[in-house]
């Protein structure tokens, strides 16, 4: 079996880390699950480089192979990551003052980002995704 972001979940929670630790390494495997996300999309046909710098792009996939009727919720929830990633990014290179967001802020980018993987299930509608442990216990 492939290790996936979603395997470093169970490992995360059955460690003992600090608070830290624990924040920092949920940090790094949300942006991870944003990155495998992004080259699971529909539209991921449009850009075909797998590089790590067209994650954003990518997920704009998502938006253009939405039916107009939820083409705006797509949307939204392609921004939502959008933000994230990048924020995530600025904690992870060290360009914030904090090394990690607060709780309350990185709960909310689980939430955006557990719902942008709910949507993304509902629009392959049948197509076997792995199913990811959200929380850590």
């Amino acid at each position: 079996m492939n290790w996936m972001p979603t395997n470093g979940w169970r490992e995360v929670a059955e460690e003992s880390l600090s608070p830290f630790l624990r924040s920092r390494c949920e940090l790094l495997l949300l942006r991870m699950r944003i990155e495998r996300l992004a080259k699971a999309l529909p539209g991921t046909a449009l850009v075909n480089d797998s590089g790590r710098g067209r994650t954003n792009l990518r997920l704009w996939g998502l938006v253009a192979s939405a039916t107009p009727e939820n083409r705006q919720a797509v949307r939204d929830r392609v921004r939502q990551a959008q933000w994230i990633y990048r924020l995530s990014s600025e904690y992870l290179h060290g360009r914030r003052a904090a090394l990690v967001p607060p709780p309350a802020e990185l709960s909310s980018w689980l939430t955006s980002v557990d719902a942008l993987e709910d949507l993304l299930r509902h629009l392959t509608d049948g197509v076997e995704h792995e199913t990811s442990e959200r929380r850590l216990g």
